[in-house]
């Protein structure tokens, strides 16, 4: 069963988790928001009751830091990581205010261990321990205050993620510091299961031999998370697309976990063949440019998820497309729920989150398919788009031609 992984992008969508948690298998949390949301994480978690792992976030000191500024200060759920990842990497960003470089973690042919060893630890502490401490902290808070203490199950860790960082080929330096990183990781000791991020630039996923290199050179580990950046399934050519194929091909050789950091209905494809299963923000967040620090939650605009298109489109189109064609409002179990007499009713009484549980629904009834229905599915939907004729709507399918093609050629 594919697992389909949910990233929180702020408290504010706890609710909403709580509420549709039977649409998806686990939640990933960002280390910066780990750091600032200690108190109600760990509660939230249990209240939901799904496995989760930590995304440790330490790619984004690599770059200038005015990227996670405010008002000229580090932001204070960074300064707060940074601080809990040891006083090593706080003299770098803090105290001489500057991004790490990879002289940093060698120079002269010669690992700085000291650096190393404190950062792998301390990542490692902020997964392993800071939620187990805090848990505890509030089942003691709560015995306190109701005089019992309540059944409550510590949320379950999946595996540790190393220190990790962007590499835009295996030539560049930054390659082999993730990759140190990862292998001391191991050899640090652990009873936790290790998944390295494999973090590149989506050009190397058209080179072959790099490809060979990275899979060679990530031998032993207990499983794989990987991230290829700014990779949009539905704009790209489809030989980006074809080398994700390749890239997950290659690594389902190791017959271990394989999760895609940023996924969309193509991840989910290749869960039926060579993935676990991939990660993505409540419709939003299928991929994701290395470069962009975006800190906020959901995107503002509301945005409606086109069952027949798998993919989001402006409110404004799915009013006048389904105004037009009113018999392809969905009836998900979240959309027959709107009261209307039309469509403009429906879209007026939609409220913003209702977007987000009705795209909830309708992927996690996509997820539960075998790769036959979602190969019917997809030659389905292409030939409706064709019939209503969705470009006059200013509504894409092009990445259904996509898709497609590449279903019919594994």
């Amino acid at each position: 069963m594919t697992k389909l992984f949910y990233r929180i992008g702020s408290a504010a969508e706890s609710k909403l988790f709580e509420e549709m948690n039977r649409y998806y298998y686990g939640i990933v949390i960002n280390a910066n928001l780990v750091s600032l949301y200690s108190k109600w994480l760990p509660v939230f978690l249990q209240k939901v009751g799904k496995p989760f792992f930590i995304d440790p976030m330490t790619y984004v000191f690599a770059f200038d830091l005015e990227n996670i500024k405010k008002n000229g200060d580090v932001r204070k759920s960074f300064e707060k990581l940074v601080r809990s990842y040891g006083n090593q990497i706080k003299r770098i960003i803090i105290d001489e205010k500057r991004e790490l470089l990879p002289d940093d973690f060698i120079k002269d042919g010669k690992w700085n261990e000291t650096l190393i060893n404190d950062l792998v630890n301390n990542v490692f502490s902020l997964q392993k321990n800071l939620i187990t401490n805090q848990f505890q902290q509030t089942l003691s808070e709560i015995l306190d205050i109701i005089g019992e203490k309540p059944e409550m199950k510590e949320p379950k860790l999946l595996f540790l993620v190393p220190p990790y960082f962007y590499f835009e080929s295996t030539n560049d330096p930054w390659y082999q510091i993730s990759l140190h990183l990862s292998k001391i990781a191991i050899k640090l000791g652990t009873s936790h299961r290790i998944y390295p991020i494999i973090c590149i630039s989506k050009e190397i996923i058209l080179n072959t031999d790099e490809i060979n290199r990275i899979f060679e050179d990530y031998e032993g580990f207990n499983g794989y998370i990987l991230w290829i950046s700014n990779l949009d399934e539905i704009e790209d050519d489809e030989e980006y697309l074809r080398g994700l194929v390749n890239f997950t091909r290659m690594f389902s050789i190791y017959k271990k976990p394989i999760i895609l950091l940023y996924g969309g209905f193509l991840s989910l494809i290749l869960s039926k063949k060579f993935i676990s299963g991939y990660v993505r923000n409540i419709c939003y967040g299928e991929h994701k440019d290395v470069e962009s620090f975006a800190l906020g939650g959901p995107l503002p605009r509301r945005r409606y998820y086109l069952p027949f298109t798998h993919s989001k489109i402006p409110e404004s189109k799915a009013r006048l497309l389904l105004s037009s064609n009113p018999d392809l409002l969905c009836r998900c179990e979240i959309c027959s729920k709107i009261s209307h007499e039309n469509i403009e009713e429906f879209f007026d009484n939609i409220e913003d989150v209702d977007f987000n549980k009705h795209f909830m629904a309708i992927h996690f009834s996509e997820v539960k398919m075998d790769i036959d229905k979602l190969k019917n599915l997809l030659i389905k939907d292409k030939l409706l788009c064709e019939k209503m004729k969705l470009e006059n709507f200013g509504i894409s399918y092009k990445h259904l031609d996509k898709w497609i093609s590449i279903l019919e050629g594994e």
